[in-house]
């Protein structure tokens, strides 16, 4: 979509994706049989973006266990800022309140709720204000999935992702 600028004369008219915002610049590993390899602790140490890596990693954690504030009791106006954005390789750029009614109606602890992420995290060190989180899940799909107009029974059967990369942006705040 950014390359060709595709979307944009749809129907949907779809947003251009957010620019980055903050960057650092790469410091390579010294005597890597890879070139640029990066070494991650100094360009992480290079960072000027304010919030540290693990107060990221927490926030990242926090969003996603409150299910991108679809989670009864959560508030996803204090969880995803104003210019949120999903951007995923099919559907998106989707604003935060298309998101959410999206997200929060499939209903996916219903569908699941034996789900288990298996995921492990990092912040970017290219682009300080990213957390990626890496995930394998597992679960069994018993209760109804409903996705779109349509409602996919659980019939007990298991479910074994293969790994999938996620990453949220922070701002400043």
């Amino acid at each position: 979509d950014r390359l060709l600028g595709s979307g944009k004369a749809t129907g949907r008219k779809k947003l251009p994706w957010a620019a980055q915002r903050y960057s650092t610049a790469p410091i390579y590993a010294k005597d890597s049989p890879v070139d640029g390899e990066l070494d991650v602790a100094a360009t992480l140490a290079r960072s000027t973006f304010p919030l540290k890596p693990d107060d990221l990693i927490s926030r990242t954690k926090a969003v996603l266990a409150s299910e991108f504030g679809t989670r009864e009791g959560s508030d996803a106006t204090k969880l995803l800022a104003d210019d949120f954005q999903f951007v995923a390789p099919i559907v998106g750029p989707l604003t935060r309140a298309e998101f959410l009614r999206a997200f929060g109606s499939f209903k996916v602890k219903e569908a699941i709720p034996d789900a288990k992420d298996n995921a492990w995290f990092q912040v970017d060190p290219l682009e300080p204000n990213r957390v990626w989180w890496f995930s394998r899940v597992t679960a069994t799909h018993t209760g109804p999935l409903r996705f779109g107009g349509s409602v996919i029974p659980g019939e007990g059967k298991p479910i074994r992702m293969p790994p999938q990369a996620s990453s949220m942006l922070f701002d400043e705040s």
